[in-house]
């Protein structure tokens, strides 16, 4: 597979922005970017439990707040970034909505998922609810609460006035097996993963998708909703 595009590259597609141009990193996390790198652009972060060095190193600009509930205005943003964020919601729909309403016209939208359908999420929910419920860990939460695939997404999207303008899918990196549990337990899986993969049964393709979109079509030329280019094959 060629290497990603550009626009599907973060920090690259952060360096085109105009100054002032204003960003929300939403299931901000650690941050999603280096932050201190663009002191010329107006970035807001949104997380509904912040970690407390996140909140020392985003300062002001951490609001805790559901992704369904966001406590900024209409239009209020020329980028947002949803990083491995959707799959974690309890309310995909309302999520998907308030994106839609921060961003301004010809805003971009920059997403990253899991595919529910591959081996490793599939074996990701598994291993969570064995944890949780045959090892009687109660107060665990299930973290990937959603099913997401690369044409939900899309067709959720494209009916709040989205367009596709690039993706990427890419193999599956098991790094949720770093996890103290879990550790242990890494290279045996990974090698019989990397065994199966050597006899044609490949477990780590089409595991995560990255996603860029735009606000109304704005770009001419973009993808379907299932992925395809109007003028025929993928973009990649």
């Amino acid at each position: 597979m060629s290497s990603p595009h550009p626009a599907i590259v973060i920090t690259t597609l952060i360096d085109h922005l105009p100054a002032g141009a204003r960003v929300l990193d939403l299931g901000a996390g650690s941050g999603t970017f280096p932050y201190e790198r663009y002191p010329g652009l107006r970035i807001a972060a949104a997380d509904l439990h912040p970690r407390s060095e996140a909140r020392e190193r985003f300062g002001g600009r951490l609001a805790r707040a559901r992704a369904d509930r966001l406590p900024f205005p209409d239009a209020g943003f020329d980028l947002v970034i949803a990083h491995w964020l959707f799959e974690h919601v309890d309310d995909l729909t309302g999520t998907y909505d308030e994106v839609r309403r921060v961003l301004g016209e010809g805003g971009l939208l920059a997403v990253a998922v899991p595919n529910s359908l591959s081996f490793e999420d599939r074996l990701y929910r598994f291993v969570s609810h064995v944890y949780k419920y045959a090892l009687l860990h109660f107060s665990k939460r299930i973290e990937h609460v959603q099913v997401l695939t690369f044409l939900t997404v899309n067709q959720e999207l494209y009916r709040r006035g989205f367009r596709l303008l690039r993706f990427r899918e890419e193999e599956a990196g098991y790094c949720w097996l770093e996890v103290r549990q879990l550790r242990p337990f890494r290279p045996l899986i990974l090698g019989v993963l990397g065994a199966l993969r050597r006899l044609g049964l490949d477990l780590f393709k089409g595991a995560n998708y990255r996603m860029l979109y735009q606000v109304d079509g704005a770009a001419s030329g973009g993808a379907n909703p299932d992925g395809t280019n109007p003028g025929g094959g993928y973009l990649t």
